[in-house]
């Protein structure tokens, strides 16, 4: 129970406001719901200041089978050279169309 005490005071914690529920009485008691408040920072991915970083991966079929992976935080995804956090969703399938080879027709 200290280090929960500790956190309120550093701020990195707070207590969530109880709910009533129908059906219990109110003389019960509810053991409190604490919500995590993480710190700003630097996003490693897309250098925005955020509070909470997340990076999604989505498996792509087309034009060939590709793992994309999408900054959370700026909407962008990553660029397959560069790395960098500048590509929308229909300008990255255009850039694996344009660097795909074609395959010959039989």
């Amino acid at each position: 129970m200290d280090v929960i005490k500790d956190l309120i005071k550093e701020g990195r914690l707070q207590e969530k406001p109880q709910k009533v529920l129908k059906g219990f009485d109110e003389n019960e008691t509810v053991s409190p719901e604490y919500e995590i408040i993480h710190p700003p920072k630097l996003c490693p991915d897309c250098d925005l200041t955020v509070t909470n970083h997340r990076t999604l991966f989505y498996k792509r079929l087309s034009p060939v089978i590709h793992w994309a992976k999408k900054c959370n935080n700026c909407n962008c995804f990553q660029h397959p050279v560069t790395g960098k956090y500048t590509l929308s969703s229909p300008e990255l399938g255009a850039w694996w169309r344009s660097n795909t080879p074609v395959k010959p027709k039989k």
